[in-house]
């Protein structure tokens, strides 16, 4: 049933119609974005916050506390009890002293260095030990010597058997002429008989030759004169003396480099210089050391004034106490509390609880929030924000979500959302069909214009050849005298249940057809959101076409003439149980029965039912957008 505004032909302008939803629509869209601003998000976190009675307890808190009660005020009091305690204060009085001054120059200092370095030294066991040493007697400084090492190795080298041997040897009576006889003529020629005279020559020839000729043979004069030199008295003496024990002993070492070094050892023993090394050794007295000097130096060190009152107070209990607090977590801890009670920080701090309350309160992070909070709760944003969310103002435009939309603002079709033909001849035929009922032909896009951003399908008196259907003898050619557009979402987009509209620009130019429509799998269920024949109508049909009256349907109709030549917009609301047709917002139809429950696709579409004499053509159907939307699941 349609509206008494309808029924009264009472529809808003479209243009009026159509500011009102975008200006509506550009509110809610402000509206929402403003719900997910940060500021909103900022505010009513600040609205909890302020509210809470933890925001409360620490308001009332920051307003009654004490500076007793801060940690501050603990530390404070801890930093003046340590600044009395005696170990502190002596620290520092000691800082300040001229000892701890001197201290200062002196540690570290190249003499200082020096100091320890001669100290260390004479702690040494080598400068011990030529202190001991120059303090012993004569006889002791020499016996630790290397002189002495040396004399020592020279008796040891004389008493040895082996050098005695060679000197008891050359003491020999008759030395004289075994050293004459151990390079002569004589001696030679007595080893050379003697060794003939062991020979087999000479055996053999004593042997084999008789008494007589052996006596007249050179053998036997050999012999003779072997004999004779063998008593000569140089001989006998020579091979007594080879006889003696210490003959061996002198053979081995008289030409040897032992003996060589004996003597060279013997001559330096018996030198004046051996003897003068002997004697400095002997007198040798501690201040003439090098150690001596030394240690002087050392003491020389050691009396000065400044040394005399650094060691003193190295010593002291001045130095047992600062050196216990150095680095120490106590002192640490003193000058840590000493930097924070100085620090702005804890000025502030004091300073703020000396406030009355109120004050103290006004400079609290809480108060600057509250204040915060309070600015953004007066904000005209706000006001307006919490106004519109109490209103039903937006009651409608929250309960759907676009679920298609299009401007045609390309300027050419976009062929994804849209196809030129029947969805069946396009899905089986790959090409147009018609009708057999319909005196137009659908072109593939040629009837279809754009202006303005508007899509027109225009209807023209032009022959064309192509296919149409019946349901008896099926598909066959046909010649058609018109020509006209259709365009489809059978391929893109099907839906069930929501809103459906197009804003759309009837011609004055029956009997051209205009429609906007949907439809399913089927011939029927079939909606003429708007068809524009003799009459503009909103009609439904439904049930079962192969069934005899098995068709039903439901028909609305209004005056064609008052909407053509001018744009309206044309909407459709399917529930599961009612269908509300709408002109400009205002209801013109409902139904509650023969509601479709499949989805369906929408056909915006022109054409001719019976022949035009042509003066009305060629006639368009202007569609300006078209968009579809879906109820928000709950």
């Amino acid at each position: 049933m349609a509206s008494l505004k309808a029924m009264l032909g009472m529809f808003p302008k479209t243009s009026q119609y159509e500011a009102d939803r975008i200006a509506l629509q550009e509110e809610y869209d402000a509206f929402r974005q403003f719900a997910e601003s940060q500021e909103l998000k900022e505010y009513l976190e600040l609205k909890d916050k302020v509210n809470s009675s933890e925001f409360v307890q620490r308001k009332n808190q920051i307003r009654s506390q004490k500076f007793s009660d801060t940690e501050e005020y603990r530390k404070e009091r801890e930093y003046l009890q340590l600044k009395k305690a005696k170990d502190i204060k002596l620290y520092f009085k000691t800082k300040a002293s001229g000892s701890y001054k001197n201290y200062l120059e002196v540690e570290g200092s190249e003499e200082l260095k020096e100091f320890e370095n001669l100290s260390e030294f004479l702690k040494s066991p080598d400068f011990l030990k030529i202190k001991e040493y120059s303090a012993q007697s004569p006889r002791k400084k020499f016996e630790q010597s290397e002189l002495f090492n040396t004399l020592k190795q020279y008796e040891e080298q004389k008493n040895s058997s082996r050098i005695r041997n060679y000197y008891k040897f050359k003491k020999l009576r008759g030395y004289h002429y075994f050293k004459e006889a151990e390079n002569s003529r004589q001696l030679e020629e007595y080893r050379e008989l003697e060794k003939f005279a062991g020979s087999d020559e000479y055996f053999k020839a004593r042997n084999t030759l008789s008494k007589s000729d052996f006596k007249r043979s050179d053998e036997f004069a050999k012999y003779q004169q072997f004999r004779t030199l063998s008593k000569a008295k140089e001989i006998k003496n020579y091979l007594k003396l080879l006889d003696s024990p210490y003959y061996n002993d002198f053979d081995e070492i008289r030409n040897s480099k032992e003996l060589e070094a004996f003597k060279e050892l013997e001559k330096y023993i018996q030198s004046v210089e051996f003897k003068n090394e002997k004697q400095k050794i002997e007198k040798q007295k501690f201040e003439d050391t090098e150690e001596y000097l030394i240690e002087k130096e050392f003491n020389r060190l050691k009396q000065t004034g400044k040394f005399q009152q650094y060691f003193k107070f190295k010593k002291s209990k001045e130095f047992a106490n600062m050196n216990q607090l150095e680095n120490s977590e106590r002192l640490q801890h003193y000058e840590e509390l000493g930097v924070f009670v100085q620090s702005e920080a804890f000025k502030k701090v004091k300073d703020f609880m000396a406030l009355p309350a109120a004050k103290k309160y006004e400079t609290s992070d809480e108060y600057a929030l509250e204040q915060r909070y309070l600015t953004l709760e007066k904000s005209e944003k706000i006001t307006t924000y919490f106004k519109q969310l109490k209103s039903d103002k937006f009651s409608e435009l929250k309960k759907w979500e676009l679920t298609f939309e299009e401007d045609f603002t390309a300027n050419k079709l976009d062929r994804k959302k849209w196809i030129t033909r029947y969805f069946w001849g396009n899905a089986l035929l790959k090409e147009s069909y018609a009708l057999s009922h319909e005196k137009h032909f659908f072109t593939d896009g040629d009837n279809l214009e754009f202006d303005d951003t508007a899509l027109r399908i225009v209807t023209r008196k032009e022959k064309a050849t192509g296919k149409a259907w019946n349901p008896t003898v099926g598909f066959f050619p046909k010649e058609f005298n018109y020509t006209s557009g259709l365009i489809s979402t059978g391929n893109s987009f099907r839906q069930r249940y929501g809103t459906f509209e197009a804003k759309i620009r009837l011609s004055s130019s029956y009997p051209v057809n205009h429609a906007f429509w949907m439809i399913s799998e089927k011939i029927v269920p079939h909606i003429d959101i708007m068809k524009a024949d003799k009459k503009l109508s909103m009609n439904a049909y439904w049930g079962n076409p192969d069934e005899k009256n098995g068709i039903r349907k439901k028909i609305s109709n209004l005056k064609r003439a008052r909407f053509t030549n001018d744009y309206f917009i044309y909407s459709l609301e399917w529930l599961e149980n009612t269908l509300t047709w709408k002109i400009n917002g205002v209801t013109v139809a409902t139904s509650t029965t023969g509601i479709p429950r499949e989805p369906m696709y929408l056909l915006l579409s022109s054409g001719l039912y019976k022949d035009t004499n042509g003066t009305t053509l060629p006639a368009e159907l202007a569609i300006d957008w078209v968009r579809c939307y879906q109820k928000k699941a709950e």
